[in-house]
């Protein structure tokens, strides 16, 4: 998934002030373009954002308060927050559907809690839904959480058990119930993973500096038949306190529905996504709305991202997009596409198999190749390449596709006054993602990541804030 994180430290050339080009300057030691980054107080943000103790924020959104991030805009700034879907920045979902805290929960400092609900109206019981989180330690080693909220260090020797199906080693002791516990004290976590699932565990193999977690896409996987969710997230820790980056998703598939709500200590923030509808009406209304082509991504356990199924290479919709690309292709061989995002402002025409772009005030040439209709859905490819071995080349580059990517999903590629317009997206009479377009429609935001690069316009899942609180997961079926 490709999150493009509004803290997310930007990383920039690794040369000392001596070494920077003259059309370079220095910050902290590292090289950056003044037209892509503003150096404020010792680090690299964007432009048009500032650093709060380290963490990059848009000051139309977020303000700097006691050293970490609170949601709102800063003082003397009159653009209100971001909202480009036009749903409220605390969407009018009905009190008692929200995920609700539970105020018995004890703290802990420097550590946020994850809060797990069992809202399956009695499908499920607690001893039967399971939980477990992965992620990176402080050391950048791969990490599992016990229930006392400490990350252990994770290796093949706690492969200690065996799968019913499969045959595989799994490591048992990282696997929690929600019976044995519905909550748990969150630290800093690099990379985190959570798993949640019905009626039997995710089954996790440690590997040499990795793991294997389940493959839907593999028939011999132990977890082929287990209904489970994740999410994926990182925390951090600034001045004591946890800066939380985490959203659900659909990138992969749907297997059943939830919620989670995040809040701040103070109260500043407190926002959720999540799935309306229970499952069977999920699954029903898709069956119901999307084109017979989209019908076939379901079966008994999950709706399945296309590219996961029939709309891979070789499959039967594996030329879904072909036609609408090579009509894209055409236009832009003859005219020049223009198109404005956060990184600028950029024209581009084809030239034989690849396009060439230019961008407003920068003399260089930037290159995208023509994509497939899986480098469409899943965001690789063309769509994921960068052609150059300069690092910030490539960084634009790889806007340049996220835009792009973004626009053929949405329907909207040959259209680009429509880009930044969320109210036109799924609308043209040409093909586009059905599958996204559904999750958006059937969530309780308008919002989801129904492909990698859904965050683009701001319409993917994403909350984030400083002095994280807790985050509060409602299960549902």
């Amino acid at each position: 998934m490709k999150l493009l994180n509004l803290f997310t430290f930007v990383s920039a050339i690794g040369l000392t002030l001596a070494q920077c080009p003259n059309y370079l300057k220095s910050c902290g030691g590292a090289c950056y373009s003044p037209n892509e980054y503003t150096c404020d107080n010792g680090t690299l943000c964007p432009v048009n954002m500032k650093s709060c103790n380290g963490a990059c924020y848009s000051p139309k959104e977020y303000h700097c308060q006691n050293g970490g991030l609170v949601y709102g805009p800063e003082t003397g700034n009159n653009s209100p927050p971001s909202n480009n879907n036009g749903t409220p920045t605390n969407p009018a979902t009905p009190e008692g559907q929200k995920p609700q805290r539970d105020p018995s929960i004890p703290k802990k400092n420097g550590k946020m809690v994850i809060q797990i609900d069992n809202k399956t109206g009695g499908a499920w019981r607690d001893d039967e839904i399971y939980w477990v989180v992965l992620g990176r330690n402080q050391n950048h080693e791969l990490s599992y959480l016990d229930l006392n909220g400490d990350l252990i260090r994770a290796d093949m020797s706690l492969n200690d058990a065996t799968t019913p199906r499969g045959n595989r080693r799994y490591a048992s002791s990282i696997i929690h119930k929600l019976s044995d516990r519905k909550y748990v004290h969150l630290p800093a976590v690099e990379s985190g993973r959570m798993y949640i699932s019905y009626g039997e565990p995710v089954y996790i193999t440690f590997n040499e500096g990795g793991y294997a977690g389940p493959d839907v896409n593999n028939p011999t996987d132990p977890n082929i038949n287990t209904l489970f969710e994740y999410f994926e997230f990182t925390t951090e820790s600034i001045n004591g306190t946890i800066t939380f980056h985490g959203n659900t998703t659909r990138v992969d598939f749907f297997s059943f529905p939830y919620m989670i709500r995040l809040m701040n200590t103070d109260g500043s923030y407190d926002r959720w996504e999540g799935d309306t509808g229970s499952r069977d009406e999920i699954f029903n209304s898709f069956k119901r709305s999307v084109s017979d082509p989209f019908k076939t991504l379901v079966d008994q356990y999950r709706i399945m991202a296309p590219c996961k199924t029939s709309f891979n290479e070789g499959r039967t919709y594996g030329d879904y997009f072909d036609d609408y690309i090579n009509t894209f292709w055409s236009k832009y061989s003859h005219e020049n596409l223009n198109f404005q995002c956060d990184a600028g402002s950029f024209e581009g025409h084809v030239e034989g198999n690849r396009m060439v772009f230019r961008k407003s005030g920068d003399n260089r040439t930037f290159f995208v190749d023509k994509p497939s209709t899986q480098d469409v859905l899943e965001g690789r490819g063309a769509f994921d390449r960068g052609s150059s071995s300069n690092p910030d080349l490539t960084r634009i580059e790889l806007v340049i596709e996220a835009q792009l990517c973004a626009a053929f999903n949405r329907g909207i590629a040959t259209e680009p006054s429509k880009w930044r317009d969320p109210s036109t997206y799924y609308k043209s009479n040409t093909v586009y993602n059905e599958y996204s377009q559904f999750f958006h429609n059937h969530s309780v935001t308008g919002k989801a990541y129904g492909f990698c690069y859904d965050d683009v316009n701001d319409q993917s899942t994403l909350l984030e804030c400083g002095n994280a609180d807790i985050l509060i997961i409602d299960l549902k079926w």
